[in-house]
């Protein structure tokens, strides 16, 4: 505990030990590059791995340091042999180059003293013609020799009758092979038959039986409708005996009656609703009536005055009783008439039309509906 706790205090700020302890567990026995393990390392450390690669640049310095100590006069001795081999080499193949060079005039030489106009440009052009031409070679005659002939055959027989028999060898394993290849398919070819058969066999038990349960079932449907049939027949002459013997008829079946179809009334709230909207709009008319100003009376001195005092213009304004005096009723306004008329249309628009009894008494709005009690 006290070694874990001095390790901790010892590690520098922003140092993450467990993430390098991690990363040389994965690397474990792995080979890689210096510069890629300080890769790996930097990021976990406090500097950033800046001391790491100040030591790595060090190291590659006295490296390469003693790498020039060790191997310099190395690299000038291997130098200077290649360079005297490379002399000695060329020296060679001068030395070669000139004696072939001797050869070849030794050769032209000879040739120009067996044929002094030789060209070479039409010997590289035509060759053996040109050849022919300057120098004829003479023509050597066959020699027959008739038992080298012989021979010859003898030994062209015998290699064709061992190419024969190794080729009679192998065509024998190669029918031996297809032999057994067909006694195989033949084999093949038998269970498979032997498999249809079975099958054909079972199939056709199948399609027998399956005609054997037909032929059953047709005669039990067959005796059923007969036994159905007889009891019909049978049902049928009992019914008759009994009405025979008492002598009724069977009753007949009355004619099915259609069914009217009832014409659907309109509800009688619609009506309502109309009869209370006119009521609405009446009372309405008559609160406005009477909501109307009375009007206004002037005093006695100024009813027979035709004319008012001028204004501040100096213009008098004519000023006129009213026909009736001051005092009579008024009727309201032109525009509230027009609005009364329009609302009595509408509500005579509105109010539906009665439908007409059909056999039974249809009762109004007025005579169901009792009112907000």
């Amino acid at each position: 505990m006290i070694k874990r706790n001095m390790a901790r205090r010892q590690a520098p700020e922003g140092e993450d030990i467990k993430s390098i302890k991690k990363i040389l567990r994965e690397i474990g026995t792995k080979k890689i590059p210096v510069h890629e393990f300080i890769n790996l390392i930097s990021p976990y450390t406090a500097d950033n791995g800046a001391l790491l690669r100040l030591v790595l640049a060090e190291d590659v310095d006295a490296f390469q340091k003693l790498a020039r100590k060790v191997y310099e006069t190395m690299t000038e001795d291997v130098s200077d042999v290649l360079v005297n081999e490379q002399l000695h080499m060329m020296e060679f193949y001068q030395e070669k180059r000139d004696i072939y060079l001797n050869k070849m005039m030794a050769a032209i030489n000879e040739i120009y003293d067996m044929a002094p106009e030789f060209d070479f440009d039409r010997y590289i052009r035509e060759k053996d013609q040109y050849l022919h031409r300057i120098l004829p070679f003479p023509v050597i005659g066959e020699v027959r020799d008739e038992e080298g002939n012989e021979m010859m055959k003898r030994q062209q027989a015998y290699h064709r009758l061992q190419w024969l028999r190794s080729e009679g060898e192998r065509l024998n394993e190669e029918n031996k092979r297809l032999m057994n290849r067909l006694d195989q398919l033949k084999e093949l070819q038998r269970v498979e038959q032997q498999k249809m058969t079975d099958m054909a066999e079972r199939a056709e038990a199948k399609r027998m039986q399956l005609t054997q349960e037909e032929r059953i079932k047709k005669d039990e449907l067959e005796q059923l409708n007969q036994s159905v049939s007889k009891s019909f027949v049978e049902t049928e002459t009992e019914i008759k005996k009994e009405y025979n013997m008492m002598g009724i008829q069977p009753p007949e079946e009355e004619p099915k009656k259609k069914k009217k179809l009832k014409v659907k009334r309109p509800a009688w709230i619609s009506e309502a609703a109309v009869e209370i909207e006119d009521v609405g709009v009446k009372e309405a008319i008559a609160s406005e009536r009477n909501a109307m100003p009375p009007p206004v009376r002037l005093p006695v001195a100024l009813q027979s005055c035709r004319t008012c005092p001028a204004d501040q213009g100096g213009r008098g304004l004519p000023f006129r009783q009213p026909q009736g005096g001051f005092g009579a009723d008024r009727r309201p306004p032109r525009q509230m008439e027009t609005n009364i008329e329009k609302a009595q249309a509408t509500i005579q628009i509105r109010r539906p039309q009665p439908e007409p009894s059909r056999g039974r008494r249809v009762q109004g709005p007025k005579e169901t509906w009792g009112g907000f009690n």
